[in-house]
């Protein structure tokens, strides 16, 4: 039986969510997205479960003109 995927790059992030790669980077880079890890000073991963819980915490909306309010 194989093990489940527990960490995963920004690469894996967009295939399993859909949000595009660079945009995952903007949010490591401005502290807005879920937390993740720093490999060797270069490659940064994420757990699966930190993302899933960061997403689950996103505000529910039924249009963008919320944004504004």
């Amino acid at each position: 039986m194989q093990q489940p995927t527990l960490f995963g790059t920004d690469r894996d992030l967009e295939v399993r969510y859909g949000i595009k790669r660079r945009n995952w980077q903007k949010m490591r880079m401005l502290g807005s997205g879920p937390r993740f890890r720093k490999v060797n000073n270069r490659l940064c991963i994420y757990n699966f479960s930190d993302v899933e819980e960061w997403l689950a915490g996103q505000p529910l909306m039924r249009s963008t003109v919320e944004l504004a309010a």
